[in-house]
């Protein structure tokens, strides 16, 4: 994109910084154009009045009721509506202070304060507070999503695209999946498209009835898999994970990375003598009774769970460490007493064992 550009003032503007005397001008327009042989029109900024900036350089223009639209093909691709701001059209930048809404290919947007300026590689754009609105096409996989965000910075992606970045308190909620995080980048492709997303920082995210923690989250909305990195917490109703990579699949199936990873899972039926809690990790599968003797199997060796090695005494050092992989996570005879105790509890509010 060029800073060429074409003022074109309603009001016999013409080559408008040349103008003596000029005070005010009602209707105007401002243009900048490529530098390529076809020179399309790249941008304009279309305002209800225009007079110069009191006090700034030549060229700085105060307009009110302004409608920004910059295009791609000669087509209009992203559009700003603000009732006022100050305007750099040689530099092909604009700015104000006041409410504005940013809509266009894959973008619903609303704040407070902005900033444009129209580069070679596209144009970019600060909606500086108060963030609100809905981001990606509906009807393509997952659907649109409603973001919240103290900032969002725009700018020109590869292959047509536009990468989104939210920072400060950000919130983002798409059909039944919410999240929360410091910063949360989006990639949308040329057609306005979620393509990918990544979250950093304090993420916590929930899906399915599964609430997750993490440094970080991204998902490939091609693949549909999500992987969480870092300081991993998954809290899912048939496991509990903590890790420091693993990969949640579309069908709801997980997808270890790391070969430490240790997977919970905890069992406490009514009617049942005792807790029983499972312990995955690598190859080994532990099984924890409070009162009763474990169970201990190699899932490489023996996938069908059909030689307990717990007696083994060649298996006595993986025996421990497994057990003290479950008693890093929980205290297992508390948690089963405290289990037990709340069933008695609840069976006898609702009249006791012969209700």
């Amino acid at each position: 994109m060029s800073r060429a550009l074409a003022p074109l003032l309603l009001a016999a503007l013409c080559a408008a910084q040349g103008v003596s005397g000029l005070r005010q001008a009602s209707g105007a327009s401002f243009s900048g154009f490529g530098d390529d042989a076809k020179a399309e029109k790249t941008w304009e900024i279309r305002a209800a009045s225009v007079r110069p900036e009191p006090g700034a350089e030549e060229g700085v223009w105060r307009l009110e009721t302004i409608e920004l639209v910059t295009l791609r093909d000669g087509k209009p691709f992203r559009t700003l509506r603000t009732p006022a701001g100050i305007a750099r059209p040689d530099q092909g930048s604009a700015d104000g202070e006041g409410a504005l809404t940013l809509e266009g290919e894959g973008i619903r947007l609303a704040g407070i304060g902005w900033n444009w300026r129209g580069t070679p590689q596209g144009d970019t754009f600060a909606l500086r507070s108060l963030v609100r609105g809905t981001v990606g096409q509906p009807g393509r996989s997952g659907g649109p999503a409603q973001v919240a965000a103290k900032r969002m910075d725009a700018s020109p992606a590869a292959g047509g695209g536009t990468s989104l970045t939210f920072a400060g308190g950000v919130e983002m909620t798409r059909g039944s999946e919410r999240l929360t995080t410091d910063q949360l980048v989006l990639a949308l492709d040329g057609s306005g498209a979620l393509r990918s997303w990544v979250a950093a920082g304090g993420v916590v995210h929930e899906a399915d009835g599964r609430r997750s923690r993490a440094d970080e989250v991204r998902r490939d909305e091609a693949t549909g898999e999500t992987r969480f990195l870092g300081a991993v917490e998954v809290a899912d109703p048939r496991l509990r994970l903590v890790c420091s990579a693993v990969t949640r699949r579309p069908d709801g199936s997980w997808r270890a990375e790391d070969p430490e990873l240790v997977a919970f899972g905890e069992y406490h039926a009514a009617g049942s003598v005792t807790a029983m809690y499972l312990v995955r990790k690598g190859r080994w599968k532990y099984i924890h009774h409070v009162g009763h003797a474990p169970e201990l199997f190699d899932l490489q060796s023996d996938p069908g769970e059909a030689r307990d090695l717990a007696g083994d005494p060649a298996h006595a050092d993986v025996l421990r460490e497994m057990e003290a992989a479950l008693r890093d996570t929980i205290d297992p005879e508390a948690v089963n007493s405290n289990a037990f105790a709340d069933q008695r509890d609840k069976i006898e509010r609702h009249g006791g064992v012969q209700a």
